[in-house]
């Protein structure tokens, strides 16, 4: 009788909520993200045949819709591919076109109309802010490079810049950490 029973090799794991694959992409974190939001679409467009008002509609899609479709971005965000950001986005541009109905002329009309904005960009400033966080957090410090002048001790141009980190492959550089780093340096507090 062994104590140990051997784990069975799976090609993709859901963990707290996120899909995680063998080979670090996220189409099956994607796809999971796609499925639900389609069934939740639904729900939208039986509250507009009641005859919600589009004040009540955005609010629904805020707080029901969104969430699922941003759930833990700030993992995923710097690593999507133009496919998926686009499909994600696609599912914006349907609730949108449900909550206005014939009202809707474009997406960039809609955005404005119901005071939204694109999701790639809320994702980018939920990345910002985790980034933000983690540098000004005690504990969390040490998953970021130090700064420059911290790194060579010297007085330089662009002191307050956190220090690039070296990646040899292109996986690495877009992963979060190396991405986090890049925001802080473009955009300073």
């Amino acid at each position: 009788m062994t104590l140990f029973t051997p784990l069975s090799f799976v090609s993709s794991a859901k963990v707290l909520g996120i899909w995680l694959q063998t080979d670090l992409k996220w189409d099956g974190q994607v796809d999971h993200m796609w499925k639900n939001s389609n069934r939740r679409l639904f729900m939208l467009r039986s509250l507009k045949k009641f005859g919600f008002i589009t004040s009540e509609l955005v609010t629904v899609y805020r707080g029901y819709i969104r969430p699922m479709v941003e759930y833990s971005d700030v993992i995923w965000h710097s690593t999507l591919t133009s496919k998926q950001a686009i499909k994600l986005e696609n599912i914006q541009k349907r609730a949108l076109r449900i909550i206005l109905g014939c009202n809707y002329v474009s997406y960039d009309n809609a955005l404005v109309v119901c005071n939204v904005d694109k999701l790639s960009d809320r994702r980018e400033q939920h990345c910002l802010n985790f980034a933000r966080t983690l540098s000004k957090c005690d504990r969390t410090t040490k998953l970021l490079p130090p700064s420059r002048g911290q790194a060579h001790g010297r007085q330089l141009r662009n002191n307050a810049n956190l220090s690039q980190l070296r990646a040899r492959t292109d996986m690495f550089a877009r992963s979060p950490v190396p991405y986090f780093v890049r925001l802080l340096n473009s955009k300073p507090s």
